[in-house]
């Protein structure tokens, strides 16, 4: 069983991070771990690594998005909970994440979907499944290591290598 983990670029300019790890009800190890450019890089590293196998795309980038503006109830009732903690998403909309038409997240899960990948909200225990799954990974940090708040690893003005590298 295979699981990849696709940090998405909001702009298909901008690389996206991605791992890739083989495993099971045992636990996983790592295969491989890098950046990439464009969906068609990452819909071909998808064919060429995962090949028919079983396996679980989780993506931290907007996958279905149907509202104009504003946010999309998952991330009002994920805001809610995760306020406290700092957890809180980027508001996802069809105005904000537009580009030339198509919501990129969209876009990758048609060729996936063309692999023989599903979209779900919840994960199948089935052997030999394909499924893509959208996640949030602040508040899944949160959640699964008991964090009193968000790790605050990312590049941000003020944040210097030193207090991202702590984190």
């Amino acid at each position: 069983m295979f699981f990849l983990g696709l940090d998405l670029a909001w702009s298909p300019r901008n690389r996206s991070g991605m791992a890739l790890l083989q495993g099971g009800g045992e636990g996983a190890e790592l295969v491989d771990l890098r950046l990439i450019e464009g969906d068609d890089e990452i819909l071909a590293y998808v064919q060429a690594h995962v090949e028919q196998e079983g396996a679980v795309i989780a993506i931290d980038a907007p996958l279905r998005v149907q509202n104009q503006q504003g946010s999309r109830t998952a991330e009002k009732d994920l805001n809610r909970v995760f306020r406290a903690y700092q957890a809180m998403t980027h508001p996802a909309n069809r105005q904000l994440l537009e580009y030339e038409g198509v919501v990129r997240g969209e876009v990758l899960v048609q060729g996936l979907t063309e692999m023989g990948f599903t979209l779900k909200s919840t994960i199948a225990q089935k052997e030999g499944e394909r499924q893509i799954l959208e996640v949030f990974p602040h508040a899944g940090m949160v959640a699964i290591f008991g964090l009193e708040r968000i790790l605050r690893y990312k590049a941000k003005p003020r944040r210097s290598w030193a207090e991202r590298l702590q984190e």
